[in-house]
């Protein structure tokens, strides 16, 4: 995504701040252009609007891909622990649990 994307993202975001759905779409969109710092900073909010499944899981990912494993796996045991994990969060925490060197738990 452009620079123009992500401003156009935020500026609504200025006029309707507790809007879940667009709020995700810019974490989502910050997460695909590599912009990790701003795509926490977004989930953690989101974790303050919306802690659901699906908020928690990007946050993971995030972690993920920041190389804190931990965090990510903390995160990811909660929402497997609430039963129902969707098939991409069981992969996520395989992959998390396989870089923690926990290969019996992956």
């Amino acid at each position: 995504m452009d620079e123009n994307t992500i401003n156009s993202l935020r500026e609504a975001l200025k006029f309707s701040p507790d809007n879940i759905p667009l709020r995700h779409h810019l974490a989502e969109i910050l997460v695909q252009a590599n912009r990790l710092p701003e795509a926490e900073a977004e989930y953690l909010e989101l974790m303050k609007l919306a802690p659901d499944d699906k908020t928690k899981t990007g946050l993971a990912t995030v972690y993920f891909k920041q190389e804190a494993y931990s965090k990510c796996n903390v995160i990811l045991e909660a929402v497997i622990e609430g039963g129902n994990p969707s098939f991409d969060t069981l992969i996520l925490y395989s992959r998390a649990l396989l870089k923690e060197k926990s290969i019996g738990a992956a």
